[in-house]
Parts: C-alpha cells; structure tokens; sequence
C-alpha cells in the first residue's frame, strides 16, 4: 500500500504530461464585411454598434459620417449603375434616412426620434 500511492501519484503526474498536444500558433483576421447590396431586394443591412450611450440620438449626422463609409458602399456596388443611395439608420428611440448621389456627397436626410430633448436655445425661442 505504501508503494502503491506514490506509484498512482507518478503515473498521473506523467500521463498529464504526455497528454499535452502542442498545436501550431492561429492567426485570426478581421475581414470588414461587405458593402455590397442584395441583388433581390436591393437592400444591405449592417449592425453599427454605438461606442457612447445614446450617440446616435445626439448627433446623428455626426455619427453617420464617422461610423459609415458610403464610398466603399459605392465602390462596392458599381456594377449595379445606381445613380442615388438611400441609407435608413434606425435605433430603439428613432431613426434617420440620408440620400448620397453617386459621388457619395449627401444631397437630403430626414431624422425623426421620439423623447429627444431639444437645445436650450430651441426650447427657450418654443417658450418665447
């Protein structure tokens, strides 16, 4: 019995050891995904995650500029021959349409959010 524990603890130590695979180092690649539309539906929907809270709602032009890239959307789609993008961003207290022409320049935008409080100086002229 006394050979026996010290036997069993040995046998273990070294089966952990040898049952250890050594595996090739992974490299993992963040490919972008594409800006390429649906040829069915002509659509291409994309999930931009908000980096502050409520960022979209507070400046959502702002955020349309730094967050997406019409012109790889164009680039993306020149086969297609469109001549105007619409793009819809929408989020849980609003949403906002923007029009790009073909050149990626942004002709109209359309915003309407529920629950937003106005700046100072459009509340106090509401007042007025």
């Amino acid at each position: 019995m006394k050979k026996l524990i010290p036997a069993i603890l040995l046998f273990g130590f070294f089966a952990t050891g040898n049952s250890q695979i050594l595996l090739k180092e992974t490299k993992v690649e963040y490919k972008a995904p594409s800006m390429q539309l649906d040829p069915v539906s002509n659509q291409l929907v994309l999930m931009i995650p908000e980096t502050k809270f409520r960022e979209f709602e507070t400046n959502p032009l702002g955020f349309v500029k730094s967050q997406f890239d019409i012109q790889k959307t164009i680039n993306d789609n020149q086969h297609g021959g469109y001549d105007t993008y619409r793009v819809d961003f929408k989020s849980t207290h609003g949403h906002l349409v923007a029009n790009f022409n073909e050149k990626g320049d942004l002709v109209s935008s359309f915003q309407k959010f529920k629950n937003l409080r106005l700046p100072d100086a459009v509340r106090l002229q509401i007042l007025q």
